[in-house]
Formats: structure tokens, sequence, C-alpha cells
């Protein structure tokens, strides 16, 4: 028969080394908060200052997109919204001559433009220079 060799494990280590590891372990992270509490406290403030910063420039991106938006309609509807209340109040500019069109579908015919409706009035408001206008 064969000798089988058996291995003896290593004694187990005393638990006062590992004891003495956790408590080695608490005392310097203990004496590194103590030592450093002013910087820590400083971090926590400058953190917190950083948050209340990016929420302040998220709002501002939000308003100078909502501001954005608005000079855009208001640069490119300007002409069209000024289009849509003369055509809806029957009014004309100087020298504009509006044709009016019957509608086929319906019975009743359209109110003819008298030569006595409100005439538009120049106003910085006016037409931009590339609108054609009818003559």
């Amino acid at each position: 028969m064969q000798k089988r060799y058996q291995h003896n494990p290593a004694p187990p280590k005393s638990r006062g080394y590992f004891l003495f590891a956790v408590v080695f372990t608490l005392v310097a992270a203990g004496l590194w908060f103590v030592i450093n509490r002013e910087n820590l406290h400083e971090f926590s403030e400058t953190h917190r200052n950083r948050e209340k910063a990016q929420l302040e420039i998220a709002k501002t991106k939000q308003r100078i997109a909502q501001l954005r938006r608005q000079q855009q309609s208001l640069m490119f509807n300007g002409v069209e919204s000024e289009k849509q209340i003369r055509e809806r109040l029957q009014m004309h500019r100087p020298g504009e001559k509006v044709m009016l069109f019957e509608n086929e579908s319906k019975t009743s015919p359209a109110v003819p433009m008298l030569e006595t409706s409100p005439i538009l009035t120049e106003t910085s408001t006016s037409a931009s220079p590339g609108r054609t206008r009818r003559k």
C-alpha cells in the first residue's frame, strides 16, 4: 500500500491579529476624518453649490431655447399673421386691389369688396420688401 501524505494546514491565526487590524483601520479612518473635517465640509459645500449652478444652467438653457423659438415665431409668422388678419377683416394696403372669388359650393355669393372698405395705413409692421403685392 502506498502511504498517503496528509497536508496539515497551518495553525489558524489568532483572532487578536484580526481584531488589531480592524481597530487600527477604524482609528486611522477616524483620525483622517478629524484632520480633514474642514476640507470635507468645504468639499460638501462646493458640491452643493455645483449642483445648484448646474440646475441654474439647465433652467437658463431651457429659457434660451424658449426665447429662440419665440424669436423664430415672431420673425417668420408676422407677415403671415398680418395677411390672415387683413383677409379676415377685409382690409387692404393702399394701392392693393383685392379680388374675391365666389365659392361654387355655397349658395350665397361672397361678400363683395367695396371701394369704401378700410385701408391699412403704412406702419413699421408693413409687409416685407420680398412680399409681392396684388395690383
